[in-house]
Order: C-alpha cells, then sequence, then structure tokens
C-alpha cells in the first residue's frame, strides 16, 4: 500500500467510518485488518495519531507486537539490518526470520550471506530444517541420518508437526515402521486415532478376543469397582491378565459366574499369560467386566485375644478402551462421556471406586479435565 492511498483510505474512515473504508478498500481487495497494520508499521502516515487502542477498535483484535513483526516480514517491510538485529530475540521470531532469508537468499550479496553464517542464522541445521519442511528431504531418506543426532531431532520433530495436523500417509508410516523412524506406539496411536490401516503386521501370537463377550457388559452392584484407564496400547489387558495370573497363583481368583462373559474374558487372560502370548487391542466402543469374590483373612481385635476370619470382598474389574479414556477424562461435561460408560460406570452405578491409571513413560497426550 503506499503512503497517497493509505491517506485517501483513512479520509474515508474520518467521514464515513468504518463502512466508508470497507467500500474504499474493497475494490483492491486489502482488508481493515491490512490497513491497521499499515497504520502500525508506518506511524508517520498517521502523525502516531494510530496506536494499540485504535488497532481493536477498529479489527476487533488485541494488537500482538509478534504478530505484527510477522505480518511485517510477509509483506517485506523490513529491512535486512532490522532482520539481523531481531533474529537474537529468539522464538517466535528467529525461525520466520531464518525461513525468510533462506527463502530469498538471492536478493543477498556476499558480504550479506557471510552475515548470515557469522551469526548463525543460516547453518547447516535450519537449511536442512527448510528443506524439509518444502519437501526437499524426501520421507524415504530419513533413516540415513539417524546418527546424526541434530538432523534426527529435526527429522522427529517435522514428522510429528506432520501428524499433529494429520498429513501423514500409509506409505509414510510403513517406512517410519519398517526403518524404526519412530515408535511403534506412536504410529499405532495415529493410525488408531485416524482410521488408517496399520503397517504393523499382527503378531500371530496375539489373542482375538471373541466379539460376543463385548455385548451388554454387566457392572454388578455391591462392589467395589476397580477401573483401569488409561491411553490406546498403555498396556491396560496385560496388566490385567498379570493381575489375575497373580490371584491364581496365590489360589484366590474366585470368578463370580453370575457375570459369564466375565469370567471367559478373564480365562482367556489367565490363559495367554500362562501361554506367553499377547491380547489384541479393546474395541474403542465397549468395555467388558469382570467380577471376583475374593476371600481375605483379617485381624478382629476380642476383649481379650485376636481372631482371624476369612471374609469376601468382591470386587468388579473394569477396563476402559482408550478411546473411551479419552472421551470421558478429557470431556468438559457429563455429555462429552458415551453413553454406555456414563451409564454403566458412573451415574446408575453407585459402587466405590479406585481408578488404576495405566500411563507409559513416554506418554505425551495426558490431558484431564477434573
Amino acid at each position: 500500500m503506499e503512503e497517497q492511498f493509505f491517506k485517501q483510505a483513512t479520509d474515508r474512515l474520518s467521514s464515513g467510518g468504518i463502512y466508508e473504508l470497507r467500500n474504499f478498500l474493497n475494490p483492491s481487495q486489502i482488508t481493515i485488518l491490512e490497513y491497521a497494520n499499515y497504520a502500525m508499521a508506518f506511524p508517520f502516515w498517521t502523525e502516531n495519531r494510530f496506536n494499540a487502542t485504535h488497532f481493536k477498535q477498529l479489527t476487533n483484535q488485541e494488537f500482538s507486537s509478534s504478530n505484527h513483526f510477522i505480518w511485517k516480514l510477509e509483506k517485506g517491510l523490513l529491512s535486512f539490518d532490522e532482520l539481523v538485529s531481531k533474529w537474537s530475540d529468539g522464538e517466535p521470531y528467529s525461525s520466520h526470520i531464518s525461513s525468510f532469508f533462506l527463502n530469498n537468499i538471492q536478493r543477498y550479496n556476499e558480504s550479506q550471506k557471510k552475515i548470515l553464517t557469522e551469526k548463525g542464522i543460516f547453518n547447516e541445521n535450519t537449511i536442512f530444517k527448510n528443506d524439509l519442511e518444502k519437501g526437499i528431504i524426501p520421507f524415504n531418506t530419513f533413516h540415513q541420518y539417524q546418527s546424526n543426532a541434530p538432523k534426527n531431532s529435526l527429522i522427529q520433530e517435522f514428522i510429528r508437526k506432520q501428524m499433529v495436523h494429520k498429513l501423514t500417509q500409509f506409505e509414510e508410516l510403513k517406512y517410519y515402521y519398517d526403518y524404526k523412524v519412530i515408535s511403534d506406539r506412536e504410529i499405532e496411536l495415529y493410525c488408531t486415532e485416524n482410521g488408517i490401516q496399520s503397517p504393523i503386521p499382527k503378531q500371530q501370537t496375539e489373542i482375538e478376543i471373541p466379539s460376543s463377550l463385548w455385548t451388554n457388559p454387566i457392572v454388578m452392584e455391591n462392589r467395589t469397582d476397580l477401573v483401569l484407564i488409561g491411553n490406546s496400547l498403555a498396556g491396560k489387558t496385560m496388566i490385567l491378565a498379570s493381575f489375575l495370573k497373580c490371584c491364581e497363583s496365590k489360589g484366590n481368583l474366585n470368578f463370580n459366574t453370575s457375570n459369564s462373559n466375565g469370567t471367559l474374558y478373564g480365562n482367556i487372560l489367565t490363559n495367554a499369560i500362562s501361554k506367553g502370548r499377547l491380547i489384541t487391542v479393546t474395541p474403542p466402543e465397549n468395555f467388558l467386566t469382570i467380577a471376583l469374590d475374593f476371600r481375605i483373612n483379617v485381624s478382629i481385635q476380642l476383649l481379650l485375644r485376636t481372631r482371624q476370619m476369612m471374609v469376601n470382598a468382591p470386587v468388579n474389574l473394569i477396563e476402559l478402551p482408550g478411546e473411551a479414556f479419552k472421551n470421558s477424562f478429557s470431556a468438559l461435561n457429563e455429555d462429552g462421556i458415551p453413553v454406555n460408560i456414563r451409564e454403566a460406570v458412573y451415574n446408575n452405578n453407585k459402587n466405590p471406586k479406585v481408578y488404576i491409571f495405566t500411563i507409559p513413560v513416554d506418554e505425551q497426550d495426558f490431558n484431564c479435565h477434573f
């Protein structure tokens, strides 16, 4: 925008308000926000009469010096010396400035390029990061940089950013699995959350749970509910299987057969541990309960002596799938909790609760609202 055009637009604003200003700017495809940014960028155009308060009144947005700087950078309104000076301020400026210099390298002479190198604005890693983002370095070459710690770190950062924005496709995931570029767990989570076929082949040792067991889970009343929760692939099922196997080894595994599906499920889990086999992932929309009747030896203090007595300790073991965990414990209110979980575990169930969180050591997706 030229100064003369800006002053004409300002005259329209003074005489007719925002409506007249917008009508004047529209043919040039300049927005009110751009006009306000130009006013902040060139204070002498308005004789320093335009400030952050006017900016908000005009745009309904708070003025941000960092956003304004990036806007000026994109418009090419900053000199070489200004950019070099600002780069040393760090983020959120440095990465934008580095990318700007890299994208416009042809503008600068050898003396300026030398300054960029000496200042550290240009180095091997900044060029590498820029090439990653432009796709100059293809994903199927990432394994070549695994022994180079700085470049490997930049690749990991790039991959996760792509996955957050759901831009990663099956062929990339297969490559990451084949060359162990990222962990199998990250790949499985991404595939589960985005409905993509996993490139990780199913192990023949995995045991499939019959689908009939997932129908109409029973949460029995007058028991303590032990609720095992955590994200997908956190290992909840195998922890539950190990717990049952431990009870079995101590002779204290007493299934309540009123919950027949739970009893069958418990037997499958203990057999899996005995055979050293894994269990397939729990379906995201379902959960299953196991009713156990523990016999516990407790000490009762009488008047002159202590008496040992066996008592019944009834529990429901409830395993929530990873998706149900995320939906339930990140929900801001009850409506965000799946109906089957809400009805069976929360609203209509007055049993005491013990929650067992299963969180892997590298867990990065754990954000609950309590």
